[in-house]
């Protein structure tokens, strides 16, 4: 399992315990992406991608912008990044690569704590991975 696939393992698993539903599975190739750091510093990058919402009823979709509150991987100069909005309006995003978190953005009172967590399940499953602990 690649540090791409982890990521998609533990977006799976926020989803599940969070009652997020899978909308888009697809695969992001850097030299067709919207963001110009992946067009011209990694064209022939791949990164695949889910996307998964928390459903809301009809009479929620009023004021609060309820599309927000998601889960979504996507890429960051060429490298594979979550994002997860909590609907408790906590928001994280780790980006990664082979040699762990490169980068990290929280907000809310809550997010920085949200974010060691996800941290600490996607390096679970890393070493676990890589040094069968």
């Amino acid at each position: 399992m690649n540090i791409n696939e982890i990521l998609l393992t533990v977006a799976d698993e926020i989803a599940r315990d969070n009652g997020y539903i899978l909308t888009d599975e697809r695969v992001i190739i850097g030299k067709n992406d919207w963001f110009w750091g992946n067009k011209a510093g990694f064209p022939d990058t791949q990164v695949k991608s889910r996307t998964y919402i928390l459903p809301a009823w009809e009479d929620e979709q009023e004021g609060e912008d309820y599309f927000t509150r998601k889960i979504y991987l996507d890429m960051h100069w060429g490298k594979p990044r979550i994002h997860v909005k909590y609907p408790d309006g906590a928001f994280c995003c780790l980006t990664y690569s082979n040699d762990g978190c490169t980068e990290a953005q929280t907000f809310s009172p809550i997010g920085l704590k949200k974010a060691l967590c996800i941290q600490e399940k996607i390096d679970k499953l890393y070493n676990r991975e890589k040094y069968g602990r």
